[in-house]
């Protein structure tokens, strides 16, 4: 990397961290979405659809016809860092949405039968959900990256969702997909692959590892001597400590 475009973005990296205004984006808006079953004429899609009205016979909420284990699954379509959510809840009957699980997954997940199946946790909320709304969400510990966000209700009741929000810094959406280029290997994190080339370039390895599936941060690290090649998820460069003063390139969105 040239050192004005290393300098131009640690002034980006400092001055991102000291402002207060942050745009944030529905990521959820319009996508694909599923459930594991339909009440009359709410589909799943009525749970993305831009409104958070309340009133289920206004035709603005999903719901199924009860079950036990029920899931409603939204696919964002991309990779997105995951942490914030918005969920509108219905106006009358509001406590049926209860004791749910919110998990987030990269591989669009199988109808669950247990807990832990579906992706990685980001959050539970236990008891009854308030009614209306919208009402805020965060993941327990941390922004997940994924890009299916799942809701599994395990005991048996009706699961009506009127709104569904899943909301993303601007700027993380601009970062999303893009992918980090160590000239060495240096990074103590462990890959998700790691696979020795017989035609080694850097170009081939960034190959190999994008025909994996893109992540939302997508860390490659060569060691050239051996022709190894390794591919790593991170979240964002300032989400691992062992990225700091190595040299490393930047190249977004990348397609080939």
């Amino acid at each position: 990397m040239h050192r004005n475009c290393f300098v131009n973005l640690i002034l980006y990296l400092i001055l991102s961290q000291q402002t207060d205004q942050v745009e944030y984006v529905n990521v959820a808006l319009g996508k694909p979405t599923d459930q594991i079953s339909q009440f009359r004429h709410y589909d799943s899609s009525l749970a993305v659809d831009g409104k958070r009205n309340t009133v289920l016979g206004d035709n603005s909420c999903a719901h199924d016809v009860g079950n036990t284990n029920s899931y409603w699954v939204v696919d964002l379509v991309h990779y997105y860092p995951i942490r914030h959510i918005n969920i509108t809840n219905r106006d009358i009957y509001s406590n049926r949405l209860s004791d749910f699980y919110i998990y987030v997954s990269g591989v669009k997940p199988y109808p669950a039968q247990e807990e832990g199946r579906i992706g990685e946790l980001c959050l539970h909320f236990p008891g009854e959900f308030p009614p209306a709304g919208p009402h805020s969400l965060e993941c327990e510990s941390k922004s997940i990256c994924g890009r299916y966000v799942y809701v599994w209700q395990p005991l048996f009741t009706y699961l009506t969702i009127c709104e569904f929000e899943v909301f993303v810094d601007a700027q993380e959406i601009m970062n999303a997909n893009g992918f980090y280029v160590f000239p060495e290997r240096k990074s103590t994190m462990t890959p998700y692959v790691s696979i020795t080339l017989e035609e080694f370039t850097r170009m081939n390895c960034v190959r190999m590892c994008l025909s994996t599936g893109l992540r939302c941060a997508l860390l490659v690290q060569v060691e050239e001597a051996t022709k190894l090649c390794e591919c790593i998820d991170v979240d964002s460069v300032q989400s691992s400590p062992d990225i700091a003063g190595i040299g490393w390139s930047l190249m977004k969105n990348l397609r080939m």
